[in-house]
């Protein structure tokens, strides 16, 4: 009579380990946003150029490495503007989203939207075709969810949920997909068309992006490339409205730091806060790297740039910049003998204005 028992209580015990297995193996066949972990950014796209990425590669910026790498997609078709995930998933697999498109033998555009992979493993997970296509990086949305948001063509601000069911109402019919609208008075009735957007994680409140910009309304005299500043977006919890916004840079009166694009946020061991960005003055095909002090205003939460950015290099592509080594080293592509090369830089424990303009000068700007 014991040993039944036992061998009842083996039996069962043995059972329950089963079904924890196949509960856990389940679980991972099918993770969901409770079994990702937060996890800093490891890739960042490489900026398309002509000629562009190759059809079934997608090529990537390791950004703790500074080295570029070329993943396999295992298709035809052709990925570019991407983003690496702040977060990875019960794999260990970080998530990459970026602009698609499929064209047949011919050229012909089959269909365009969105992709999603896992990296390193390169394994395709979506491919969402849309009416409204990225013309920018997109951005991943806050914590460890699976919507991201991203700029298109018309200057407007998307959110697409790559896990939203395929009945829910979404932009123009297309379940998932949301046009992110500036709320009641927000940017005082005179709405800026965008042009891309990114989420400088650990530096601002979860709700807060950054942005470039471009006032609808010019000053005299200005053209259009001249009225790219650098902006901060605050959203809603569900990211599905602009809620207030802000200026972080301001015109340059010496006409050297015109156009602006690609901004980057980082925080040093001290605490304090400096902008990255990109600028030119003139064509846009080879952008200058700037560094500059910024502080967070009081009254709004908003980060402001204190004082004109710093050069630090040249001939940078218009790619996603990046902070790395807790903010004291900075990540940007440079386009060397036709081929893009990662350019780290390494800053000063506490730079200052003074030290950097100095850097300035002996680099030749």
């Amino acid at each position: 009579m014991v040993r039944t028992v036992h061998s009842l209580i083996r039996i069962a015990s043995i059972v329950g380990t089963l079904l924890v297995m196949f509960a856990i193996g389940l679980g991972r066949i099918s993770p969901g946003p409770e079994g990702r972990s937060v996890a800093p950014a490891l890739v960042v796209g490489v900026a398309p150029r002509f000629p562009g990425p190759k059809a079934g590669e997608l090529r990537l910026l390791d950004i703790a490495e500074g080295a570029i790498r070329s993943v396999p997609i295992g298709s035809s078709d052709r990925i570019d503007l991407a983003v690496g995930s702040p977060w990875v998933d019960p794999w260990d697999q970080a998530h990459v989203v970026g602009r698609w498109a499929s064209t047949d033998p011919d050229g012909n555009l089959r269909g365009a939207g969105l992709a999603r992979l896992a990296y390193p493993s390169g394994r395709i997970l979506d491919q969402i075709s849309l009416d409204r296509c990225p013309t920018t990086a997109p951005c991943w949305g806050s914590g460890t969810s699976s919507r991201v948001l991203y700029v298109s063509g018309d200057g407007s601000m998307y959110r697409y949920d790559f896990e939203a069911s395929a009945g829910e109402p979404g932009y123009e019919g297309q379940a998932g997909l949301h046009r992110v609208e500036w709320g009641p008075g927000v940017a005082g009735g005179d709405q800026p068309v965008l042009l891309d957007i990114g989420r400088p994680e650990g530096c601002l409140p979860p709700d807060m992006l950054l942005a470039t910009a471009i006032s609808r309304v010019p000053e005299e005299g200005e053209a259009r490339g001249e009225r790219s500043q650098i902006w901060w977006l605050r959203l809603d919890p569900d990211e599905r409205t602009i809620v207030s916004c802000g200026q972080v840079t301001s015109k340059d009166p010496s006409a050297r730091d015109v156009g602006r694009r690609r901004p980057a946020l980082g925080r040093r061991p001290d605490g304090s806060l400096w902008l990255a960005y990109l600028s030119w003055n003139g064509m846009p095909d080879r952008m200058t790297l700037r560094l500059a002090p910024a502080r967070l205003d009081e009254r709004t939460g908003g980060p402001v740039a204190v004082g004109p950015g710093i050069p630090l290099a040249r001939n940078c592509l218009s790619n996603p910049l990046n902070f790395t080594g807790g903010g004291t080293r900075l990540v940007c592509l440079t386009y060397e003998d036709e081929q893009p090369t990662a350019l780290r830089i390494t800053l000063d424990e506490t730079p200052s204005p003074t030290a950097l303009a100095v850097a300035g000068t002996y680099a030749g700007f």
